[in-house]
């Protein structure tokens, strides 16, 4: 967590933490207005750089340049739609490049600590 815990910080925390799928700044700030939190766009974006520093969410930048944050424990990949910026999540499991990976790692002696892989390309609606 953030050396400073304001109420701000921790809300925005519990905003990524309780999504189901990455989410933009314009949403975030769109739940704290829900919940009756005024925050300033700059702090929000202070808030995510430094959560980000601390290596507690991670960033993804879709090819339009619309930032997504989501939770890093949730270490997966994404398929981003370029028409539309859609995000689909991908189980760790379904990705067998990033399985192959671990296993070569354990050869070269290389100890992974994180991994992001997005690809990019048009989703099933924008098709």
């Amino acid at each position: 967590m953030l050396e400073r815990n304001t109420k701000i910080a921790s809300s925005v925390v519990k905003i990524i933490q309780t999504q189901n799928k990455p989410i933009t700044v314009k949403e975030i700030m769109k739940k704290l207005e829900e919940m009756a939190i005024a925050a300033h766009r700059t702090t929000l974006f202070r808030i995510l750089k430094k959560l980000i520093q601390k290596n507690e969410i991670s960033e993804i930048i879709s090819k339009l340049g619309e930032k997504y944050y989501e939770i890093k424990s949730n270490n997966h990949d994404h398929f981003i739609c370029n028409i539309c910026d859609k995000i689909i999540c991908l189980d760790k499991k379904e990705i067998s490049p990033i399985v192959k990976l671990k296993k070569l790692t354990k050869v070269k002696q290389f100890k992974i600590e994180s991994h992001q892989l997005n690809v990019y390309g048009v989703c099933e609606l924008c098709e």
